[in-house]
């Protein structure tokens, strides 16, 4: 078993042989209650701060191999959350936090109770913002966070977070306008993996320095434009825990 598992959708696939050099890859499956375009996104369906998990209760019902893979392999305490989810706006939004080094990012009024519960619990700051799809909006890495909203990019700065602003679109989403950065991307270790090739958006050479400035590396997993896969989430294996 390689060292770590990365967790994408199943949209992501194009990128698999890529991820798959260097890690175990769990696809998840469609949440029948969101749009199908993001229904298997990773920042969508699966909160993750320390050992800890976060899903929507009727998605891992739907899903009890999810959970079993995510505790067997990954260590993870799995919780399943009641909160209100639906396919529109704002109630998909329940698991959609991002964190930045002691800092979680959200828009509180719909972000479930068990992943506010669990900031709390950890003694972290957490910040409202309008960006409901902030996990998805914004790259965080180390204490830096890159993102074309400019209510997270204020309030990472207040918050004294060194923040990068760069322009939206040139990001792929299917069945959408645009997609986003954070959707786009993944950090494992000191490396950020980028589905797509991050040189392809108009600030790209600007985000690369600002990786390398946070002692950071790109990995870009194609050579094609960034496409919004809903974000890769990369979790340690329990063979390298013990």
């Amino acid at each position: 078993m390689k060292e770590y598992t990365a967790i994408v959708s199943h949209s992501a696939e194009k990128f698999a042989s890529r991820l798959q050099e260097e890690f175990e890859v769990l696809f998840l499956p469609p949440d029948k209650k969101l749009d199908t375009p993001v229904s298997s996104h990773a920042d969508m369906n699966v909160f993750i701060l320390g050992r800890k998990t976060v899903i929507s209760r009727a998605y891992g019902e739907e899903n009890p191999w999810l959970i079993e893979r995510l505790r067997e392999n990954c260590a993870l305490d799995v919780i399943l959350s009641d909160g209100e989810r639906g396919g529109k706006y704002p109630y998909d939004i329940m698991l959609n936090v991002l964190v930045c080094d002691k800092v979680c990012f959200s828009l509180k009024k719909y972000t479930c109770r068990e992943i506010i519960e669990l900031i709390d619990e950890n003694n972290m700051r957490h910040i409202n913002v309008k960006q409901g799809y902030a996990a998805c909006s914004s790259l965080a890495f180390g204490k830096y966070i890159v993102t074309s909203d400019t209510g997270i990019h204020k309030a990472a700065e207040s918050a004294g977070i060194e923040s990068l602003l760069i322009s939206s679109g040139a990001i792929t989403l299917e069945g959408y306008s645009e997609g986003f950065i954070g959707g786009a991307s993944g950090v494992c270790g000191n490396k950020i993996y980028f589905a797509g090739d991050v040189l392809t958006h108009p600030d790209g050479e600007k985000i690369l320095r600002f990786i390398e400035k946070g002692g950071f590396e790109a990995v870009s997993l194609s050579e094609d434009g960034l496409t919004d896969v809903g974000g890769i989430k990369f979790l340690k294996n329990i063979t390298s825990l013990i």
